[in-house]
């Protein structure tokens, strides 16, 4: 095992921007996380916890990301979460209401769900890195990976997920982002807790933190990037696609970006298979179908980028 995925899975129906609502998609931001890693590292694992209620389309969709399930946990007394999702026209996500997404305060059953602890598979003790998508900076799969880390010595990669109206969980996720290795925040929130308006300067600060690389996830805008190897940070631009679903495309950035620099460390490059991961995402509805071709596009569309970027610097 090379990359272990921490992430959560939700299904998601989300209304696209031609109005057609597409129920029962797999979501959460792990499976998209996965899926990033998975166009550069073929040994990925996934730990996630789920009810056992995933229909035969969901399985499909996430045996067929090739990833090992060791780390799946389903319990059948609980219910996997679903989320009603639209977008603006900024690609800004929304609630059903038309109002803009916060971080979810899970209630009930989601509680419940998070409660139950998910053993390390053996078959990931060999992992040279983790990747951990969330929003709860002192859940057990956190305590665990920073216990690995303390004892293997291996690279720990967040994407950390604000709440950008309470900010209850800056604290602790600060914290945490000063024991990482690499971190891949939402600019938005990136510029907020650092109190900059410029994304150059917001990537430094973060850099400043700790962390050996960063990268700043845009949308639209492209990615700023921070790090080991660079005189000063640099932005990456998006690339030109059709967007058809904006859902989990800064996931798969954040997991396409881990695993990128798992066989390279150089960031710029790194940054650019993490572009071409996002810009499979954008271009499907749900999660695009993975295979050897997806990765062969995905690192002939990272190449071409980051010969661009080199002729533009």
């Amino acid at each position: 095992m090379r990359l272990a995925v921490y992430g959560k899975i939700i299904l998601d129906s989300v209304k696209l921007t031609s109005g057609e609502v597409v129920p029962n998609l797999l979501g959460g931001g792990g499976p998209q996380g996965v899926y990033g890693a998975r166009l550069y590292c073929e040994d990925v694992g996934f730990l996630t916890r789920t009810g056992a209620d995933l229909e035969e389309a969901n399985l499909r969709e996430l045996h067929g990301l090739g990833a090992n399930l060791d780390g799946w946990r389903q319990y059948p007394h609980l219910e996997t979460p679903r989320l009603d999702i639209a977008y603006d026209d900024d690609q800004n996500m929304l609630n059903i209401k038309g109002e803009p997404m916060q971080v979810m305060r899970w209630e009930g059953n989601w509680s419940e769900l998070l409660a139950q602890e998910i053993e390390w598979p053996a078959s990931y003790r060999s992992a040279r890195a983790v990747h951990l998508i969330t929003e709860l900076p002192k859940e057990q799969m956190v305590e665990a990976s920073l216990q690995w880390k303390r004892e293997s010595g291996g690279l720990i990669s967040l994407e950390p997920l604000f709440d950008k109206n309470q900010w209850d969980n800056l604290d602790d996720m600060m914290e945490l982002v000063h024991q990482v290795d690499v971190v891949c925040p939402d600019a938005t929130a990136a510029g907020k807790v650092a109190g900059i308006d410029d994304p150059y300067a917001t990537a430094a600060y973060w850099h400043n933190l700790g962390p050996s690389w960063v990268a700043l996830r845009a949308g639209a805008a492209g990615s700023y990037i921070a790090g080991s190897g660079l005189n000063e940070p640099m932005h990456i631009p998006a690339m030109n696609v059709d967007v058809q679903d904006p859902t989990g495309a800064g996931n798969a950035y954040a997991g396409g970006l881990v695993a990128a620099l798992l066989d390279d460390p150089n960031l710029p490059m790194a940054a650019c298979k993490a572009t071409a991961a996002a810009a499979l995402m954008l271009g499907a509805v749900g999660i695009p179908p993975f295979s050897d071709q997806a990765t062969r596009d995905a690192q002939t569309m990272a190449k071409t980028h980051y010969r661009s970027f080199v002729e533009q610097a």
